[in-house]
């Protein structure tokens, strides 16, 4: 069984220049295009929608998707996420910041978009999971703002095209992810492992999401271990350290 997911994005703020209405429209159309509706129907992949995110969190900007119903029965219910994550992640990361376990460069913390607490929690509930091994989208670009320009003026051929996900060119310092912190991104974290292993922002967050919302660790043919910077790394640590893997790799890191 198969669900897709829309709803009145942007409503609320529509913008005189008509990005909200026409990011709408692009994500509407991705939903509810046959490239999505029959990859998660065949099972090719468990959810698809028009673009997936695997940084900042694993999410689908703009929170649009076609879904597996085997995969959404797997997740906590939203309301049950959002508390796990107010309970349970946040007060984790402060923690490991002030050990300097953990840092968070990439993104602001201050945003509540950046942790998924509040109403942001919904839109990074539904990717959430460990046992998502195969998301897809048909964006070929990570940029988002490409989506907030009119249906004509966007170069559907050049934008669009259906694959698994996360691509292998979207990478971590290459792909223009929205509101990343591209100054420390390309100074700080690109070129000092400390920074990088220890990067809320990226598989070490990840991982410890998993393990505070789920109990587990991701299978070991997770697109993490071959997509994050070091992800051969931690994965042979996870393997060896299992559960305490966040904490074992990163206090070999604080300088």
């Amino acid at each position: 069984d198969t669900v897709v997911y829309f709803h009145s994005k942007g409503t609320y703020h529509n913008y005189s220049d008509g990005t909200n209405k026409w990011w709408r429209w692009h994500l509407t159309h991705a939903v509810t295009s046959s490239d999505c509706l029959l990859a998660v129907d065949n099972g090719t992949c468990q959810l698809c929608g028009l673009q997936f995110y695997p940084i900042w969190t694993s999410m689908y900007p703009g929170n649009f998707f076609v879904g597996a119903c085997s995969y959404v029965r797997t997740l906590p219910s939203p309301r049950d996420y959002q508390h796990l994550v107010e309970t349970q992640v946040v007060p984790d990361l402060k923690a490991k910041k002030q050990g300097k376990l953990l840092l968070t460069q990439l993104y602001s913390p201050q945003r509540s978009g950046s942790l998924g607490v509040d109403r942001f929690s919904s839109e990074h509930w539904i990717a959430s999971s460990p046992n998502l091994t195969r998301p897809c989208d048909v964006s070929t670009t990570a940029d988002l703002r490409t989506w907030l320009r009119p249906a004509h003026a966007v170069e559907s051929q050049k934008h669009w095209n259906w694959s698994l996900a996360p691509r292998k060119e979207h990478t971590v310092w290459d792909a223009p992810w929205y509101r990343i912190q591209t100054g420390k991104r390309d100074d700080m974290v690109k070129s000092d492992k400390s920074a990088r292993i220890r990067e809320f922002f990226l598989l070490a967050g990840f991982l410890l999401k998993t393990l505070l919302i789920y109990q587990q660790l991701p299978p070991w043919d997770h697109w993490c271990w071959t997509w994050f910077p070091d992800g051969a790394e931690w994965k042979e640590h996870a393997m060896r350290e299992g559960t305490d893997v966040v904490e074992k790799v990163t206090e070999g890191y604080i300088q």
